[in-house]
């Protein structure tokens, strides 16, 4: 009895077979509910992928404090861009108009935000209620803009210089340089 059925040399059925094979290995194609023996995962507050593969959990992963640079060469950099890069028990801190910030536990941020527990020469900066206008002003830096929350180079006093330094100004100068105490 004769039938109609195309007719498919070998080397397409092998070719169809290899392909079919290839495409089941390759797990879902979407998102969706992982399947058995699909070994993605979510990533930990904090853990960010910095690669190009789909699945996230694989390659190059930067830690909390750490943001990715280039998904292509997968570099990490210390830092933040965004709350992503940061643990639960942080936030990301950027200054002014800084792009990378840096992560701060929540309980350091409301102690430095009140002025305490900041070492000698530290001082606050801004609003210590928004994060995007606060800063905590290095020694030798004073706080040049307190609505914007931003430090500019030199002192106005001794509170702007270590525990070893004075602050010299210039006569008429507002603005000094921190510099060692046995240096006047």
């Amino acid at each position: 009895m004769p039938t109609n059925l195309p007719m498919f040399s070998p080397v397409t059925l092998l070719l169809s077979f290899g392909v079919a094979l290839l495409l089941s290995s390759c797990g879902p194609l979407f998102d969706g509910d992982p399947g058995p023996g699909d070994e993605r995962r979510t990533l930990a507050q904090g853990y960010t992928p910095c690669n190009d593969f789909p699945d996230p959990s694989r390659g190059v992963i930067c830690h909390p404090s750490q943001y990715c640079s280039s998904q292509i060469l997968s570099i990490c950099h210390n830092g933040c861009l965004s709350q992503d890069n940061c643990s639960h028990e942080q936030f990301c801190l950027k200054t002014g108009s800084e792009r990378v910030g840096t992560c701060v536990d929540h309980a350091t941020y409301e102690e430095r935000r009140r002025g305490e527990d900041l070492e000698p020469g530290y001082t606050a900066c801004g609003d210590p209620d928004n994060p995007s206008r606060f800063a905590i002003c290095h020694p030798s830096q004073y706080c040049s803009s307190d609505y914007f929350g931003q430090c500019s180079s030199g002192c106005l006093s001794e509170h702007n210089c270590t525990e070893l330094q004075v602050c010299i100004k210039e006569a008429g100068e507002n603005v000094g340089t921190c510099q060692h105490a046995g240096n006047r």
